[in-house]
């Protein structure tokens, strides 16, 4: 038995070579057969055989996948949600030729239901038989939805010859199983959230505070698959038709906002504003928008930033005695500039209305008065009122006597 090594490529896959062998005839001594007279027989020809063998290199398979414009291992950024032209080149590696080709794209998810499967009537090329070293390229489109879509598709196809007949020892059995190769992609879209809260109120809830400042606090998360930077939140300050009062709320107010934000990581900003609610509940709505970038922080071109929205809700209750403030109006007796509800003197004559209005049993005496004075002394300052009320009527009566006095006396007699 003799071993010889040949190379064997791609190029000559399937290779076939034919080996003969010859040999001279003699006895076991390695000696001529000789005849009688001591010569070599003659009219013995040496005999030869020959042989062939094929030699085919196992089948292998390649593919390579780009998402929309982006070269082969880098990531696409859109602006959003949507459809995505993804490219599958597929390249045959192998020995053998490879007939009736599948792509299978998992679409980003573990879910086989939702794969996408491509064949010979999507791509006719895939039908094969596709010789080794040659290519096809198909494309598909698929929807994504995630901001960090990773998606992987695989192909597979049947070992055969030229012809596209399975490739198949002395026995009929297939020699090879069909190879398989897979790749993935990449597509990335920024997102982001903010909720807004006012006071001490969670988030959907109102607050119930006073009459001036109230601490909004905004949480924004990145919710995409891009970096976020130099991140800007405007509140309509209660007036969503009035940009005039808007607030900008930017890096200058807080330098968190300035990023970089990565995915999934959120932050917390707060901003005293200040709220009346004297005609209606207050509503401020606040939009926050970052732009997208990589993760040095380096911006992407032509990406439009995302934005989100969210709204705190505040009431007010300033005096504390469970009347909202616009239950209670803005009637101002005194023209002082304060509300009567918030004035403790709104009738402004020097007597605080505390002392005022409370008088329970009628007697002239304000409740708190009655309080701090002993039996006597109440007794006499009712006394003295009664007192009081009896001569202010007699000098009304001796008003209307005088004037009629005066009217006769200055009558003409006839």
């Amino acid at each position: 038995v003799c071993e010889v090594a040949l190379p064997v490529d791609l190029v000559t896959s399937p290779y076939t070579n034919n080996a003969s062998v010859t040999a001279a005839p003699t006895d076991s001594n390695g000696d001529d057969y000789l005849d009688a007279s001591g010569a070599p027989f003659s009219g013995i020809d040496p005999p030869v055989d020959d042989d062939s063998s094929m030699v085919v290199l196992p089948p292998a398979v390649a593919i390579t996948k780009t998402a929309g414009s982006a070269a082969d291992g880098d990531e696409l950024v859109t602006d959003g949600p949507g459809l995505v032209l993804f490219t599958y080149t597929v390249e045959n590696t192998g020995g053998t030729y490879l007939t009736d080709l599948t792509i299978a794209d998992d679409a980003g998810t573990a879910d086989t239901a939702d794969d996408v499967l491509l064949t010979a009537t999507d791509c006719p090329e895939l039908a094969g038989p596709l010789a080794p070293g040659a290519s096809v390229t198909c494309t598909a489109e698929i929807q994504v939805d995630d901001g960090r879509h990773l998606n992987t598709a695989g192909v597979t196809g049947s070992p055969t010859d030229a012809d596209g007949n399975p490739i198949v020892d002395a026995d009929g059995e297939e020699l090879f199983d069909p190879p398989f190769a897979g790749d993935d992609a990449i597509s990335l879209f920024p997102a982001i959230d903010i909720v807004v809260t006012a006071g001490t109120a969670d988030n959907g809830e109102t607050h119930i505070g006073q009459e001036g400042p109230t601490t909004f606090t905004y949480t924004i998360t990145n919710t995409g698959g891009t970096t976020l930077v130099d991140l800007v939140i405007i509140d309509d300050g209660g007036t969503p038709n009035d940009p005039s009062d808007d607030i900008v709320i930017d890096a200058s107010v807080s330098p968190l906002l300035l990023g970089p934000l990565a995915p999934g990581e959120s932050i917390q900003v707060t901003f005293d504003i200040d709220v009346s609610t004297l005609l209606a509940p207050y509503v401020g709505t606040a939009t926050v928008a970052g732009t997208p970038a990589a993760g040095d922080g380096t911006a992407y071109a032509g990406v439009e930033p995302p934005t989100a929205e969210d709204d705190a809700d505040v009431v007010n209750d300033s005096d504390g005695d469970g009347l909202l403030d616009q239950q209670e109006g803005e009637i101002d007796t005194d023209d002082d500039g304060i509300a009567d509800y918030l004035d403790t003197d709104s009738d402004g004559d020097g007597l605080l209305d505390a002392d005022e209005a409370r008088d329970a049993d009628g007697n002239g005496v304000s409740d708190h008065l009655e309080a701090a004075l002993t039996p006597t002394n109440l007794a006499f300052t009712g006394a003295r009122s009664s007192m009081f009320a009896l001569l202010a009527l007699a000098s009304i009566l001796l008003g209307l006597l005088m004037l009629g006095v005066r009217r006769r006396l200055t009558t003409p007699r006839p």
